[in-house]
């Protein structure tokens, strides 16, 4: 078992992705679930469709922090400057303390950063799509 100081508090690693977790990257094993009767916080943006998933509190903060910087990706001239706002989107979001997670079978599951950069991907489009609708500029 590897240890870490941290705050003169003692962090064990008992598994890799307890020490994934603390490098700040979230590689989530398959099978690695949330504890049974896990309930999302107001820090927890949830996938899913649906009403249920939309009023909850970490999705509707959600979509206020993608609002504040969907300029910033329309203004973005290439592919890969817009990838490099969907990154950090994530990062900034997981310093905060926020958690990706989606519903499976009842069960809940930590959405790894591959996961959690598609679904800020697929807001900030969805948001410019909606500007540019509201514009009444064409596809």
């Amino acid at each position: 078992m590897n240890e870490l100081n941290q705050d003169k508090n003692l962090v064990r690693w008992e598994t890799p992705r307890d020490l994934a977790l603390a490098g700040g990257f979230r590689d989530v094993l398959p099978g690695d679930c949330l504890p049974p009767g896990y309930q999302p916080t107001p820090m927890d943006i949830c996938s899913g469709r649906g009403k249920k998933h939309w009023t909850l509190p970490g999705n509707v903060q959600f979509r206020n922090f993608i609002q504040g910087r969907v300029q910033d990706y329309f203004d973005a001239p290439t592919k890969m400057d817009k990838s490099s706002i969907v990154v950090g989107i994530v990062r900034d979001l997981r310093l905060q303390g926020c958690q990706f997670l989606k519903e499976t079978n009842g069960r809940w599951y930590e959405m790894g950063d591959a996961q959690a950069r598609d679904k800020v991907g697929h807001s900030l489009r969805d948001q410019v799509s909606a500007i540019n609708k509201h514009k009444g500029v064409p596809k």
